[in-house]
């Protein structure tokens, strides 16, 4: 099932050196000469992390920007000292949202009065947009609202996003009543879940244990 108000035809982000470049050079850093070194930061520090911070790391030195990578040893540091407190510095960030709908990710990381929007990202007219989006009763109108605002942000390029995690599990032919979402096995509702004893073989005690 596709996530409310997911919109196929956004336009994708493409991996394209050149055109790094020449926005680079745009900017007024050509070959990335005169821009200073840009620290990435992170809550974690483990083989996988470090891996993919050293690719970012690569990818940026192709087109002349150097990188420096950091570590918080806690997320308590983290999330007080670096992530949204230190402009002008890379911060890796998860979001998991806690309902199905796009007023969990949009508003709540990219309304400008969010207590979650690390970057401090300010677009009025995102704003409005989201503001609008959550009085709309309508839901062909919201979708409308938020495709909108969604298209915008992307313009913007107040993010980078690395990672969408995929849930996928396997179940016995004698589990029934799972009901999954776009919110992944935390909210899977359990007491809808329940097992065909006679398929499986089970005793109505062991069913009930």
């Amino acid at each position: 099932m596709l996530p409310f108000a997911y919109n196929p035809e956004l336009p994708k982000n493409i991996y394209d050196v050149e055109q790094a470049k020449e926005l680079l050079a745009a900017a007024g850093y050509p070959g990335g000469q005169g821009m200073p070194p840009l620290e990435l930061w992170s809550a974690v520090d483990t083989p996988a992390s470090q891996k993919d911070h050293q690719a970012i790391k690569d990818d940026l030195a192709a087109i002349g920007i150097h990188v420096t990578l950091h570590a918080a040893q806690t997320w308590k540091q983290y999330s007080r000292n670096v992530l949204g407190k230190r402009p002008g510095i890379l911060a890796r960030n998860a979001w998991f949202p806690s309902l199905p709908d796009p007023d969990d990710v949009l508003y709540a990381l990219f309304h400008s009065q969010s207590k979650f929007n690390r970057g401090h990202y300010h677009n009025q007219k995102v704003d409005e947009l989201l503001e609008k989006a959550r009085e709309e009763w309508d839901d062909s109108k919201r979708i409308g609202l938020y495709r909108e605002a969604e298209k915008l942000i992307i313009a913007d390029v107040p993010t980078i996003n690395l990672v969408h995690y995929k849930f996928e599990h396997l179940f016995q032919p004698y589990v029934h009543g799972v009901h999954a979402n776009s919110l992944g096995e935390h909210y899977i509702p359990m007491k809808t879940i329940w097992l065909d004893t006679a398929q499986h073989g089970l005793s109505k005690t062991a069913k009930s244990e």
